[in-house]
């Protein structure tokens, strides 16, 4: 259905690129759900419930409560917007407050942060080598084989099919997500490679962007927003958010185990001295307390390399899923944050989807 929308949207622009990239690449359907989200700036809340109610247009009763799930979304949006420390989320930020006031309406209300995990469409199998998270990969499956799947498949919306015979499922479900923006210091290159030419359809200015990434590597250096803005050039304003050097995943919401890989990580081949210390502190003062970008920068003590672990984790949720249910019907809309792109700590929410389960 949004695929539908979007082609009809993109399909004069990119159709070189509806074609189908390279062989094992981004296939139409994956191009479609990457250019949803350079859309945003587009389309707005309401999209998603005017494709599915369609459906539902003879079912009067369906259709009144599905109008009403569209406005609670709409009215969660709107808390979102108003945290008065926009910078961090946090558990004790207003829209929990709103959650908790309005879950007796319905069988059940629920908000989650999707994007502070693992997503396999990119992470670097070094990550997979050198830390507990390769227990998951099951019997037999090296990151080298998830690594030729991942080139073969290109990036995937539904990485439960796609990867329930590489990954365990279990863990696909708590540990690991479709839905985040992709850090220059932390993705696998020939993603990066991929994705540049995805949005921009230059594939030489791409090749350049590869070279500037392995460079990076190569040296040792991680790159600033700064240097890939510089680099980019004019290119930058299509880019950005989805590929930047904005954090992965929020401390706050990160996942207990994912949280300790990520601290533990031997960056530029030492790791983090009194790294568990750290993850029970941040344990600790994520229940009640809101951890800015400075105090998190202030618990980490890093030197060179280690200093990428800020960019695996900040203090910012950019992907938020919300769940509801009626008598009737139940929803699961995920929301989105778009960062601006010349105001710091200026942010915009908009519905990324919205389905009917």
């Amino acid at each position: 259905m949004l695929s539908g929308l979007l082609e009809e949207m993109y399909s004069v622009k990119n159709e070189k690129l509806l074609m189908g990239k390279r062989e094992g690449g981004f296939s139409s359907i994956q191009t479609m759900l990457i250019l949803f989200i350079l859309s945003l700036s587009v389309l707005g809340l309401g999209t998603g419930i005017s494709l599915t109610q369609k459906y539902f247009y003879k079912n009067e009763a369906i259709q009144q409560e599905l109008i009403l799930l569209q406005n609670e979304v709409k009215e969660i949006i709107k808390q979102l917007e108003n945290d008065p420390t926009p910078e961090s989320d946090s558990p004790i930020d207003p829209v929990w407050s709103y959650i908790d006031s309005r879950a007796y309406e319905y069988a059940y209300l629920r908000l989650s942060d999707v994007s502070s995990r693992i997503n396999p469409n990119w992470v670097r199998t070094k990550f997979f080598e050198r830390t507990a998270l390769k227990k998951f990969l099951l019997n037999g499956v090296s990151p080298d084989m998830l690594n030729d799947h991942r080139n073969k498949t290109g990036f995937v919306m539904d990485i439960y099919s796609s990867y329930f015979e590489l990954i365990d499922p279990e863990a696909l479900d708590t540990l690991f997500t479709p839905y985040s923006y992709i850090n220059v210091n932390t993705a696998y290159e020939y993603v990066l490679k991929d994705m540049y030419e995805l949005i921009t359809g230059d594939s030489g200015g791409a090749l350049s962007f590869h070279s500037f990434i392995t460079d990076a590597l190569s040296e040792k250096r991680i790159i600033t927003e700064s240097e890939l803005k510089n680099t980019v050039g004019t290119d930058y304003e299509s880019i950005y958010p989805i590929i930047s050097t904005l954090p992965e995943m929020n401390v706050h919401f990160t996942p207990e185990f994912i949280l300790e890989q990520v601290l533990s990580y031997p960056y530029g081949g030492e790791r983090i001295e009194n790294s568990n210390s750290i993850l029970n502190t941040l344990l600790s003062l994520r229940i009640n307390n809101e951890i800015t970008t400075g105090e998190l920068q202030g618990f980490i003590e890093t030197e060179g390399l280690q200093e990428r672990i800020f960019h695996h984790i900040g203090t910012k949720t950019w992907f938020w899923k919300v769940e509801i249910a009626t008598k009737l019907v139940s929803i699961e809309a995920i929301i989105v944050c778009v960062p601006s792109l010349k105001i710091d700590s200026d942010y915009k929410y908009k519905l990324y989807s919205f389905k009917i389960k």
